[in-house]
């Protein structure tokens, strides 16, 4: 069974854009990815390249 086509067919991911990025950039991008809603790091980078909102969570340790 197939799945059903989208509603919006302009929110669908069909490029894919491939880069490199050096340890620190990347340890950047991961510890944001890990404190926010975005689920890898390259959703991060695609919030960023579309700049969209990122929505970091902090837990108050007092």
């Amino acid at each position: 069974m197939p799945r059903k086509k989208s509603i919006n067919p302009e929110t669908i991911l069909t490029h894919f854009v491939r880069t490199r990025v050096t340890e620190k950039v990347y340890l950047r991008l991961d510890k944001i990815s890990r404190n926010s809603d975005c689920h890898s790091v390259g959703g991060v980078a695609r919030k960023i390249l579309s700049q969209e909102k990122i929505t970091l969570f902090y837990k108050d340790m007092t």
